[in-house]
C-alpha cells in the first residue's frame, strides 16, 4: 500500500478519542482485531476523509481483495463517528461524500476481485470463495446505488442498509443521526429489524435512556435522540418532532415494560380455561390435560399472571426447537363489560361460527412439527373478562407470556375472521399492522403473499382467492405489530355478507380440514424456504415484549 494512505489512515485513527477506540475494538472484535489493526495503522488502504490516492484502477485479484479489506475495515472504524457533532439530524456534507468516496472504491476493488471468482466454475468454489463472492457483489451493489449523482444523500440510506446487513454488530455504534437518516429515507423497517435482534444496540439504548431519565427536563434536541433510539427498536412509532407527548410517552412505557421496569396492568380477570360459548359444545382439546401437548397448567398460570398485570418468567430456557411457535387466535369471543362478542353477522353466519378452521388449523400445524397455543379454545369463550379493549389486549400479552414460557425463539400469530364488507365485496384476505400503507413487518407481508398464491376457498363459482394485504388494523390489535422474522396477521376468510363467500365458509365449517391444510402447507413451506434453521433466532418486537 502507498505511503499517503498509510498516513491519511493514520490521521484518521490519531484524531479518535481513547474511548472512541476502546468502542470500536470492542464491538467489532468479532469481525476484526481492530486492536492490531490500531497499532499497524500506516498498513491501512487510503481512509475516505482524505481521498490522496485512487483506488487502482487494476490490480491482481488477490491484491484488490487485501485493498479491499482494508477499506472495509476502515469504513467501520468511520461509521461509529460519523455525525457525532451533528445537530440533530444535520450531518455536514463533507461527511457524506466522505461515506459516498468508500463505497465507490470498495465498489471498484470488488468488481476487480468478482470477476476472478465469477471465472471460476460454481462447483468448484469453496465455502470461503463463495462467501467472499456474495461480500464481493455487496459491495458492488452499494457502489451502483450511490452513483451518478451529485447529490451527497443520493442512495446512501439504502446503501448504508445493504452494508449494516452484512456487519450487524455496527449498528449499535451509528450515531442518532445516521440512525435518523436511515429511517427517515425510507428505511426503517429493514433498521428496526436488525436492530430488534441486536443484544448490543439494546445495551445502548438501556445507557441512552438511562441518561434521559436523569435529566430534570430534558430539552428538544434529548427528546429527539431519545424518538430516534426508541423508533429503531420499534417501541415509537411517531414523529422525529422533538416534542414529548402521548406517542413519545407511550414509546417510553412500552420500552420500560420490555425491561422489566413497569408492570402492564389490565382491567381484566381470569374466568376460566373452557367457558363454552352459548349453544356450542366444548372442544374435544379439553378432555385431556394437556391442549396439542401444552399443559392445562401452563395455559392457567399465563392467564393467572395476565389478570395479575405480572410479567412473564425470565428464567426459562430457549427450546431447540427452530420452528415457530404458532398462535392461534379465533377472532372475537371474548366477554366484556358490553357483553359477549359474537363478531360479525351475516348470511346466517356468525364470526365465532369458524371456531371449527381455527381448531384445526392448530391440529394441523401441530402434526407437522410445531407448538400450536390458542388464545381462547375453539367454542369457548376467551379466558380473560373486562374491559373490552383490554381483551384485546390480553391476547397480545398471551403471546408474548406464551413464547416465554415455553422458550420459543419464533412465534407466528394468526388470527382466523370473517369479513365484513358490501355484498357486492368478495375474497378472503390478509390484514396486518401498518403504518398508512406500508407494513410494519415485510415478513408479514410476505407471508401474506404466500397464502395469496396458494390459499383459496370453495371451488368454480364460489372460489375466492386473498388479495394483496390490507395494511392498517382496527385500534387495540397492536398484537400484529410483530417484527423481523416472526410474524402476525388476521386471516379473513371471506365476506360473511356475500353469498358466495358464505357458501365457501359454510362449507368449511362443515369439513375445516381440505382449507386448513392447505393453510397450514403453505405456512409450513413458507418457515422452510424462508426461516431455515440454521438462521439466527430474531427477538420479539419490543411492543410486543411483556
Amino acid at each position: 500500500m502507498g505511503a499517503q494512505d498509510g498516513r491519511a489512515a493514520q490521521r484518521f485513527i490519531d484524531s479518535l478519542s481513547d474511548d472512541d477506540r476502546a468502542t470500536i475494538s470492542s464491538k467489532l472484535a468479532d469481525r476484526y482485531d481492530l486492536t492490531v489493526i490500531y497499532a499497524e495503522a500506516p498498513e491501512i488502504a487510503s481512509v475516505a476523509t482524505e481521498t490522496e490516492e485512487a483506488a487502482p484502477q487494476t490490480v491482481d485479484p488477490v491484491q484488490a481483495a487485501g485493498l479491499l479489506k482494508d477499506k472495509e475495515v476502515a469504513l467501520l472504524a468511520f461509521l461509529p463517528v460519523l455525525g457525532k457533532d451533528a445537530s440533530k439530524d444535520k450531518i455536514p456534507t463533507e461527511d457524506l461524500k466522505t461515506l459516498k468516496n468508500y463505497f465507490l472504491d470498495m465498489g471498484a476493488l470488488a468488481g476487480q476481485a468478482v470477476n476472478h471468482l465469477r471465472g471460476i466454475s460454481g462447483a468448484d468454489l469453496n465455502e470461503t470463495q463463495k462467501a467472499e463472492l456474495a461480500r464481493y457483489e455487496l459491495y458492488l451493489r452499494c457502489a451502483e446505488k450511490v452513483q451518478g449523482s451529485e447529490n451527497p444523500l443520493s442512495g446512501l440510506p439504502d446503501t448504508l442498509k445493504e452494508f449494516i446487513k452484512d456487519h450487524t454488530s455496527i449498528v449499535a455504534q451509528l450515531q442518532p443521526a445516521v440512525l435518523y437518516g436511515i429511517m427517515y429515507y425510507g428505511k426503517e423497517q429493514d433498521l428496526r429489524r436488525i436492530a430488534s435482534r441486536s443484544l448490543e444496540y439494546r445495551e445502548v439504548l438501556r445507557r441512552e435512556f438511562a441518561d434521559f431519565d436523569k435529566l430534570a427536563k430534558p430539552s428538544s434536541s434529548d427528546i429527539w435522540r431519545m424518538q430516534v433510539y426508541l423508533k429503531a427498536a420499534g417501541f415509537y412509532l411517531g414523529a422525529f418532532d422533538g416534542e414529548a407527548g402521548p406517542g413519545f410517552d407511550d414509546g417510553i412505557r412500552k420500552f420500560k415494560i420490555s425491561e422489566g421496569m413497569q408492570r402492564e396492568i389490565l382491567d381484566v380477570t381470569y374466568q376460566g380455561l373452557g367457558v363454552p360459548l352459548p349453544g356450542k359444545e366444548p372442544s374435544a382439546l379439553l378432555d385431556s390435560d394437556t391442549i396439542l401437548g401444552v399443559g392445562k397448567d401452563v395455559y392457567y398460570r399465563v392467564w393467572q399472571r395476565i389478570a395479575a398485570g405480572e410479567p412473564a418468567p425470565q428464567d426459562r430456557a430457549v427450546s431447540d426447537n427452530k420452528l415457530p411457535l404458532i398462535v392461534i387466535d379465533p377472532g372475537h369471543g371474548q366477554n366484556s363489560y358490553n357483553g359477549l362478542d359474537i363478531g360479525a353477522l351475516g348470511n346466517g353466519l356468525r364470526e365465532i361460527d369458524l371456531d371449527p378452521f381455527a381448531e384445526e388449523l392448530g391440529r394441523q400445524l401441530h402434526a407437522r412439527g410445531y407448538q400450536v397455543v390458542y388464545t381462547r379454545l375453539p367454542h369457548a369463550q376467551l379466558p380473560a373478562t373486562g374491559n373490552y379493549g383490554h381483551t384485546l389486549s390480553a391476547r397480545r400479552i398471551f403471546a408474548q407470556q406464551m413464547q416465554k414460557e415455553l422458550g420459543a425463539q419464533r412465534t407466528i400469530f394468526i388470527s382466523p375472521h370473517g369479513d365484513y364488507r358490501p355484498p357486492s365485496s368478495s375474497g378472503a384476505r390478509c390484514m396486518t399492522h401498518g403504518t398508512g400503507k406500508v407494513p410494519t413487518n415485510q415478513n408479514t407481508k410476505d407471508l401474506c403473499d404466500f397464502l395469496g398464491q396458494a390459499f383459496s376457498v370453495g371451488t368454480g363459482e364460489t372460489r375466492t382467492v386473498i388479495q394483496n394485504p390490507r395494511i392498517g388494523v382496527p385500534g387495540g390489535l397492536d398484537a400484529l405489530s410483530f417484527d423481523d422474522i416472526s410474524a402476525a396477521f388476521i386471516l379473513e376468510m371471506g365476506n360473511l355478507r356475500s353469498a358466495a363467500d358464505s357458501g365457501s365458509l359454510k362449507a368449511i365449517i362443515r369439513n375445516p380440514k381440505p382449507v386448513a391444510g392447505n393453510v397450514a402447507d403453505t405456512v409450513d413451506r413458507y418457515v422452510k424456504e424462508r426461516l431455515p434453521e440454521h438462521s439466527p433466532a430474531p427477538v420479539l418486537e419490543p411492543a410486543l415484549k411483556g
